[in-house]
């Protein structure tokens, strides 16, 4: 069985729920899932994410360090017994460190949801999975952010009022936009201004160099351009906000982030 059948599978039997069809693809470094759901389904987005990440974290765990424990054991026994006869266990060994230390091939994680004759997916996001490790182990307070560069004079959109008018929350999709942007460090956030300007603002997706920004920002700006035009619409007013008053924001928007931390406090 191939790596994509075995995802694949894996998440089929694992998470219970009927509605739900996984369809696993991996390009180079990127592993794509495709979930396709009936037209009735109702999910928790929050609660299917998280069981993703635990799944698939849990198969690359068993890819770096495949049956470990029975292996090291069988090597061990065999080595004493073949040191008892005088010969060598150098080719066992090497055997074993090789495969129990084999790489994870997989780097980039993207999901798409799409309900059953949909031509477009409602909601998708892009990461790596050094990101999903680590979203388990940070912790974060937005009420105590105290940001330390004033990006207030950026903006997004020509109506400024709905800097501090009030307005719905975001969906889900935006409110995951602006928590990426709030993790770039200080100095992407400003590289990346004049191209967040330019996708924000442009009629069409324009077509923009990312290579010499950082993975997050690549994968920030990815998910930006994948939003329907709506949605990108809304990014532009949150993002606005976001640059006027940081922590009002995040406040505002957390119960409705479904990454890392600000969504497991919920």
């Amino acid at each position: 069985m191939g790596q994509d059948q075995e995802i694949s599978n894996l998440l089929q039997d694992s998470i219970d729920n009927n509605s739900l069809q996984f369809r696993v693809r991996s390009e180079g470094e990127t592993l794509h899932l495709f979930i396709q759901r009936d037209l009735d389904s109702k999910i928790n987005q929050e609660e299917l994410l998280t069981q993703i990440r635990d799944i698939l974290l849990g198969f690359k765990e068993s890819w770096e360090k495949p049956e470990e424990l029975e292996e090291s054991s069988t090597i061990s026994v065999k080595k004493s017994e073949e040191e008892s006869e005088g010969k060598s266990n150098e080719k066992s060994d090497e055997k074993y460190e090789e495969k129990s230390s084999k790489e994870f091939p997989l780097k980039i994680l993207k999901i798409q949801s799409i309900i059953e004759g949909a031509m477009q997916p409602d909601w998708q996001i892009k990461q790596s999975f050094s990101d999903l490790e680590n979203l388990g182990e940070e912790t974060f307070d937005f009420a105590n952010y105290q940001p330390q560069i004033n990006l207030s004079e950026y903006c997004f959109t020509r109506n400024k009022a709905l800097l501090t008018s009030k307005i719905k929350p975001p969906p889900s999709a935006v409110a995951n936009i602006i928590y990426l942007y709030h993790k770039l460090p200080d100095n992407q956030k400003l590289e990346i201004i004049p191209t967040l300007k330019e996708i924000l603002r442009s009629s069409k997706p324009p077509s923009i160099d990312t290579e010499t920004l950082s993975k997050s920002a690549q994968l920030l700006l990815e998910n930006i351009q994948n939003l329907e035009e709506e949605k990108i619409r809304k990014a532009s007013i949150w993002l606005s906000r976001y640059c006027f008053n940081p922590v009002e924001t995040l406040l505002f928007i957390e119960n409705f982030i479904t990454l890392g931390p600000a969504a497991k406090k919920k």
